[in-house]
């Protein structure tokens, strides 16, 4: 009854009530908020942080958390900072190596030549073509310096991409002296090269054949004459030339060889090969034709480096054509 008392209208008491009511109402129109009843239970629901609707209690933040949630908020709102573009890992280091001369450039000669290392033990056979002699002799120790050199030289122009054929197998090979010329003419070589030693030459020398006429017998068994071909002949000798520099320069420059020249043959008639300006297989040959020999001692002393000038003057050749 009391509380009745004070809330009537006419009361001083009420009339402050009324006036509160109405600046609060006042206050609730002004700033657009809605008046909502709640229950005594929503009100002490709302004061503990939960809403009516909630099932889940909300966790009380700690000392510190706080700052640490709102730091994190704040962090996720702003957008994260480009990753940096990947870097290319820096090149191993190796150690350097010692700096070194390059090779010289490969020759650019191809072709296909043909290398006869000489002699072989053949029997004594007249051909009846031309009426000379086709045996041949075994002549150590030449028959093996010269096959090895050959070898030798064979592996070095086919490195350098030309085509060799061998007029032997082996070092004994029994091939004669017509089927040295035989076998260069069928395989379709630009050239041959007759390889030889002499104990009596004193410098690498190259001979190449003579022209005809010759003014000499075949030999004493058919009395028949025999000439090279003028067209041959011609061009053996201009490549004798260009074989035989490129070959003693290669030998003076490497060892300091001396110069034995380049001669016309001229050793004389010996009836097994060697007829005075020409020798027998120069006779069958069908394309350029010449022989080189080297004292025998320094061949053999020195395999290598002739197989290197034997290389040098077919590509000098090759490269000349």
């Amino acid at each position: 009854m009391r509380l009745r008392k004070a809330m009537t209208p006419g009361s001083r008491t009420g009339k402050l009530a009324v006036l509160c009511l109405l600046v609060a109402l006042l206050g609730l129109v002004s700033s657009g908020a809605a008046c909502r009843w709640t229950t005594p239970n929503q009100g002490a629901e709302e004061i503990a942080g939960q809403s009516p609707d909630s099932t889940e209690q909300e966790s009380v933040p700690v000392a510190g958390e706080g700052q640490a949630t709102e730091a994190g908020s704040q962090a996720s709102s702003e957008p994260a900072p480009a990753e940096p573009a990947p870097v290319a890992p820096a090149p191993a280091l190796t150690p350097s190596s010692p700096t070194e001369t390059p090779p010289p450039p490969a020759p650019t000669a191809s072709g296909l030549v043909c290398l006869d290392p000489g002699h072989a033990d053949t029997p004594y056979e007249i051909d009846p073509e031309t009426g000379l002699n086709t045996m041949d002799w075994a002549n150590e120790p030449e028959i093996e310096i010269v096959w090895d050199i050959a070898v030798r030289a064979a592996a070095i122009l086919r490195a350098r991409g030309v085509d060799v054929v061998l007029t032997k197998s082996s070092a004994y090979d029994p091939v004669s002296l017509k089927q040295r010329a035989v076998i260069a003419n069928s395989a379709g070589a630009a050239l041959v090269v007759h390889i030889h030693t002499d104990p009596g030459i004193s410098n690498p020398t190259t001979f190449y054949p003579g022209a005809a006429p010759y003014n000499w017998k075949a030999n004493s068994d058919s009395g028949r004459t025999a000439y090279i071909s003028s067209a041959v002949q011609q061009a053996s000798a201009g490549l004798a030339g260009v074989f035989h520099s490129a070959m003693a320069a290669y030998l003076a420059g490497s060892l300091g060889a001396g110069d034995g020249g380049l001669a016309m043959e001229n050793r004389g008639s010996t009836g097994t090969g060697n007829y005075g300006p020409v020798l027998s297989y120069d006779v069958w040959s069908w394309i350029p034709t010449f022989t080189l020999e080297n004292n025998e001692s320094f061949a053999d002393s020195h395999r290598q480096a002739v197989a290197q000038s034997v290389a040098a003057g077919v590509i000098a050749c090759l490269n000349g054509r």
